[in-house]
C-alpha cells in the first residue's frame, strides 16, 4: 500500500499502536518533500532507459608492451608450383617491418622429386627501418635423379648425361649484393653420344670412363647480373681419360698393317 494513501494512518494504528503513528506522521511529511524530486528522478531515468546515453571521445593510442607492425603473418604453409616442381613452403613472421618487433622471418622450402631424392632450401630474412631486406640460409640436395641431361646437341657432337645421381649443398646470404657458395656431386653417371671425327670419338670415349665428378661454384655480386666461378675435377678426368684414349688410339693406328 502506498505510504501516502489516506488509509495508511489507520491500519498501522491498529496493527502497531499509538507510537507508530508519530513516526508515521514524520515519515509523511519527509515523504511529502521529497516526492517531487523522486518523479523527476523516475521521469528522467525511463527517459535514459528509452534513448541511451552517446558519449563522445577522443581517439586515445594506448601504447603496448609487445608493439605489431603494420601486416604480419605469424606462420604460413604455401604449396606452389615451380618449372614443374612441386614445393611446399613453410614461413614464420612474415612482415615488411621485421624492425618493429626485431625478430627475423623464417623461410623453408622442400621438394621431393617423383624419380627419387629430395630438395631442402632454409634461412631467415630482415627487413630494416630504411628498407633494406637481407637474407641468409642453406640448401642441400640428397641422391636427386639425373637422367638424360643434354650437355650439347649439334651436327658434330651430341653428348648427354644419361643417367646420374646427385648431391649438393650450399650457403649463401643477400645484403645489397649476392655472396654463395655450391657443390654438387654426381655419382653412378653414364655418358652417351654420338659424333663424327677422332675428335668427337675420341672425347665419347674418353666420358664411358667417368662416373663420378664433382662441381664447385661461387655465385655473388648483384642480382641482375652476378659474377659465376666454376672448378670442378671433372676437366682432370677427362683430360686423363682423353690422353689415355689417345693413346688407344695410337696403338690402333701402329697396329694397322703399313701399305707400301
Amino acid at each position: 500500500m502506498p505510504i501516502d494513501d489516506p488509509n495508511t494512518l489507520a491500519i498501522s494504528q491498529l496493527l502497531f499502536g499509538d507510537k507508530i503513528t508519530s513516526y508515521l506522521e514524520q515519515g509523511m511529511g519527509f515523504y511529502t518533500t521529497a516526492k517531487p524530486y523522486l518523479d523527476n528522478y523516475l521521469k528522467n531515468k525511463k527517459a535514459e532507459e528509452a534513448e541511451p546515453e552517446v558519449i563522445v571521445g577522443e581517439n586515445i593510442v594506448f601504447p603496448l608492451n609487445d608493439p605489431l607492425p603494420t601486416w604480419l603473418i605469424v606462420d604460413a604453409e604455401i604449396s606452389l608450383t615451380l618449372s614443374g616442381k612441386s614445393w611446399l613452403v613453410t614461413a614464420s613472421e612474415i612482415t615488411s617491418e621485421s624492425y618493429v618487433r626485431n625478430i627475423p622471418g623464417e623461410y623453408v622450402m622442400s621438394h621431393v622429386a617423383k624419380q627419387g631424392g629430395s630438395i631442402n632450401i632454409e634461412g631467415t630474412f630482415f627487413a630494416a627501418q630504411d628498407a633494406k631486406f637481407t637474407t641468409d640460409g642453406k640448401w642441400n640436395m640428397s641422391e636427386l635423379a639425373v637422367n638424360n641431361y643434354s650437355i650439347a646437341g649439334d651436327s658434330d657432337l651430341s653428348l648427354e648425361l644419361e643417367h646420374g645421381k646427385l648431391l649438393g649443398s650450399g650457403t649463401f646470404e643477400y645484403e645489397n649484393e649476392l655472396n654463395s657458395e655450391h657443390l654438387l656431386a654426381f655419382s653412378e653417371t653414364i655418358f652417351s653420344g654420338n659424333g663424327t671425327g677422332d675428335f668427337a670419338e675420341i672425347l665419347l670415349d674418353s666420358l664411358s670412363s667417368v662416373d663420378q665428378f664433382n662441381i664447385n661454384m661461387n655465385v655473388s655480386g648483384k642480382l641482375k647480373s652476378p659474377d659465376l666461378a666454376v672448378d670442378s675435377d671433372l676437366d682432370n678426368k677427362v683430360n686423363s681419360a682423353f690422353r689415355a684414349a689417345v693413346k688407344k688410339s695410337l696403338k690402333k693406328l701402329k697396329a694397322k698393317p703399313k701399305l707400301n
